[in-house]
């Protein structure tokens, strides 16, 4: 059972395992504004170009005063090839059993198809424009999404992808991020 998360709330607090084993909190963060991603699985190469785009805006956000944290629910050895090949700087934190997934309201598509003509579309612009085929993936039924949270825990952005290629733009992100500032 999904949790309707909605801006104006307090973000529901976890403590998950990085892949080097060490337990984070999001209370650890309060103080800086969080863009939290939950990404699908790492042969989704939507969410990887999603984590690429972030990457690419990375200095931007640390000169806000934000950090990027993500959440997935791959394997830690999968996860440390994934963040190497990608050079991403991001906290990666592990969520086998998909419980932050689930209080954060992210979703699961039980039965039916989980893309649709533009999930295609999008996936082939990808691949002519020269990204690798996608590996392998492990549960394609896990939709991801992104929240912002503010310095004092509040949910001040939440988008919950409803197919693959339903991703929040980083430009939105950042404007949001930038109001925090203020």
């Amino acid at each position: 059972m999904s949790h309707t998360i909605q801006v104006g709330m307090a973000a529901p607090v976890f403590s998950l395992s990085d892949i080097y084993g060490k337990m984070v909190s999001l209370d650890q963060y309060r103080g800086r504004p969080l863009i939290l991603v939950f990404i699908r699985h790492l042969g989704c190469l939507l969410s990887r170009t999603h984590l690429s785009q972030l990457r690419a805006h990375y200095g931007k956000i640390q000169h806000l005063g934000g950090e990027v944290i993500v959440v997935s629910f791959e394997d830690k050895e999968r996860l440390k090839g994934m963040i190497e090949r990608h050079k991403l700087p991001f906290v990666v934190l592990l969520d086998p059993g998909k419980k932050t997934y689930n209080e954060y309201g992210m979703v699961y598509r039980e039965s039916g198809s989980t893309g649709n003509l533009k999930t295609a579309l999008s996936y082939l612009r990808l691949r002519l424009s020269g990204y690798p085929k996608q590996q392998q993936g492990h549960d394609t039924r896990q939709m991801g999404g992104d929240a912002v949270i503010d310095r004092e825990g509040v949910v001040r952005f939440i988008y919950c992808s409803q197919y693959p290629h339903d991703l929040p733009l980083v430009d939105d992100l950042l404007q949001v991020m930038s109001e925090l500032g203020r």
